[in-house]
């Protein structure tokens, strides 16, 4: 079974991975790897593939080439090789042409890459191919593209989404819609900067610590707040994740409705914060995520039918390996 992850991406990156074998030694003796019906895969495309992969792990500290984590990726992009040939041997049965002009502008833009011709010409002929070879892969590249483009139109003509769909898809996920945890708090902030002496901001907090006391005795807080507070600061507000100091947020976002935290001091000054609603994460109304839902369900439906087709492309596909992956993997 081809994995599903992975598929996420088929159609933008598998041609490109399947069918240039990229920075392959050219002093490796070539050798067939894996044969996918009629078609070869040679050992130098796996190595070209897998390579950046590579470096690119082991780049991050404490990875290493016998973990789990870094085969379980290397299957996964010899999976995409091997379903960009049973794409292209599906293109091959179809009409689906690619016109020799847009082969031409592909080239034009893989030269501008190069300081001149010259250099492009050279760098093909370090990986072992001409331009001969580079417009047959260019070509067997944008077949694969275009095969897959027009599969999932066709599939995604079959999409139904019913309004009941969008309903249950709703009812499941509609918080993760919304614009994440919001708290609404009363908070009183006395003005302290950084650049104050010990002594002025001693004298605040002292100040806040007298209020938060009134408060524990009985006193009204949006009575202290309106008397001790900068501005309207007071007033009660919805506030999200990241919109207060990083002090007050841990406080203010573990606490239950009514609870007033402890005086918490920041860079800005020293705040008092009461709880109006604790934090929660409300969804937005249906209407106005029902463009959204119905969208990513028709996305959805569609990759799980093309999933499918690729799958029974593959179930039904000899596929032989003749490399070791050790001898892979070791480049």
């Amino acid at each position: 079974m081809i994995s599903r992850y992975r598929l996420l991406f088929v159609g933008f990156f598998l041609p490109l991975l399947v069918l240039f074998p990229g920075s392959a030694r050219s002093e490796i003796i070539d050798e067939v790897a894996v044969v996918v019906n009629d078609d070869v895969i040679l050992r130098s495309e796996l190595i070209g593939l897998i390579e950046p992969f590579k470096k690119v792990y082991l780049s991050e500290s404490g990875r290493r080439l016998t973990d789990g984590a870094f085969l379980a990726q290397a299957r996964m992009l010899v999976e995409e090789v091997i379903a960009g040939k049973l794409i292209l041997q599906e293109a091959r049965k179809t009409s689906v042409e690619i016109e020799e002009s847009r082969v031409d502008e592909a080239m034009k833009e893989d030269q501008a890459k190069f300081g001149s011709e010259e250099e492009f010409h050279s760098a093909l002929a370090e990986r072992g191919e001409t331009v001969v070879t580079w417009r047959e892969r260019q070509k067997e590249s944008l077949l694969v593209r275009k095969t897959t483009a027009l599969k999932r139109r066709g599939f995604r003509q079959q999409v139904t989404i019913a309004e009941q769909d969008i309903q249950d898809y709703y009812e499941k996920h509609g918080k993760e819609l919304g614009p994440g945890l919001k708290v609404s708090l009363m908070k009183i902030l006395v003005a302290a900067d950084k650049d104050m002496s010990p002594t002025e901001r001693s004298e605040k907090k002292t100040l806040l610590e007298e209020a938060l006391a009134e408060i524990k005795g009985g006193v009204d807080f949006e009575q202290v707040a309106e008397r001790l507070s900068d501005g309207d600061a007071w007033a009660p507000v919805e506030v999200g994740l990241g919109e207060l100091p990083s002090e007050v947020e841990q406080a203010v976002f573990s606490m239950r409705e009514g609870q007033v935290t402890d005086v918490v001091g920041s860079d800005e000054g020293f705040y008092i914060a009461k709880v109006v609603r604790a934090a929660s994460q409300a969804a937005p109304p249906i209407s106005d995520v029902r463009a959204q839902i119905e969208s990513g369900l028709r996305r959805m439906r569609e990759q799980e039918k093309f999933n499918d087709w690729l799958d029974n492309l593959r179930e039904n596909a000899q596929v032989q390996q003749y490399f070791r992956w050790r001898d892979i993997l070791s480049g």
